[in-house]
């Protein structure tokens, strides 16, 4: 439904390239191999376990460079 609203503003050379699989592993084992891609994608690699449990600490490792990424983009007021 999403796409549907967005489609009409994207480059059709972009719109060729997105691809939309939803639980269709058959349809992503197209464009990627399986031996890839985790379980959880139907792949051959060990399942990803999504909890914050796993992930914080891994944020942690990388909060500098998480924080210099959060700095970009526009500023909030031009002087």
């Amino acid at each position: 439904m999403v796409w549907t609203f967005f489609k009409p503003f994207i480059q059709e050379k972009l719109g060729k390239r997105m691809h939309f699989h939803g639980n269709d592993m058959k349809s992503l084992h197209k464009f990627m191999d399986p031996d890839y891609l985790p379980a959880n994608y139907g792949g051959n690699l060990p399942a990803i376990n999504y909890c914050g449990k796993d992930w914080f600490p891994c944020i942690l490792d990388h909060i500098d460079h998480i924080e210099k990424w959060n700095s970009y983009g526009y500023a909030n007021a031009i002087p």
